[in-house]
């Protein structure tokens, strides 16, 4: 456990890709329609259209699939990955990384889902409307979403941590250095006045 002033951290002990597959699998509103998919249930066909669509990178898994075509060719998709949540619908591509992904509302409003990666920005702030839930669903992908942001932002106080360790170690050795360096310094000067007296 890391404390960060009065924050205690938990550092993650399982992976991205264990977490979000634990949160999927904890979660079944996610597999409410015969048209969405966990990693290890996803079509071959249907995984390399969507991977080739969102632009993947091969390493980037597909965890969760949610097919969006009447007949089933990913075309029109949403994926969660390890790096984020991806949607295409049409011409309309919108990308959320979970590293800066703050947290997720859902507007009665409206009926998007507002993905906010900035307090200050509200145009950094994604908003997608393009996911078709049934009411009932809402919660579950807000749970969803919300717990991703916060396992991210758990893991991202432990690396600033481990920065700010290493930072320490660093200024020490400085230190230590700058007074190896200011004793020889005197040693030299007073060895100096010797000579010339």
């Amino acid at each position: 456990m890391i404390k960060n002033d009065q924050i205690e951290v938990t550092e993650p002990d399982i992976s991205v890709k264990e977490f979000i597959l634990k949160e999927l699998n904890n979660n079944p509103e996610m597999f409410s329609q015969p048209s969405k998919f966990i990693y290890s249930e996803i079509p071959e066909k249907k995984l390399l259209k969507a991977k080739e669509r969102h632009n993947l990178s091969e390493n980037d898994e597909i965890l969760w699939l949610y097919d969006e075509t009447v007949f089933g060719s990913a075309k029109n998709s949403m994926v969660i990955t390890e790096t984020g949540f991806y949607e295409i619908y049409g011409n309309e591509h919108k990308t959320v990384k979970w590293n800066k992904l703050i947290r997720v509302e859902y507007n009665n409003h409206d009926k998007k889902y507002h993905f906010i990666l900035s307090e200050i920005d509200d145009y950094k702030n994604i908003i997608i409307s393009g996911i078709h839930l049934y009411e009932k669903e809402i919660p579950a992908y807000l749970e969803l979403f919300n717990n991703i942001a916060l396992f991210f932002d758990n893991q991202n106080i432990a690396e600033q941590n481990e920065v700010t360790a290493d930072i320490k170690l660093e200024y020490k050795a400085t230190i230590k250095h700058i007074s190896s360096l200011k004793e020889f310094i005197l040693n030299e000067l007073n060895e100096n006045q010797k000579v010339f007296i």
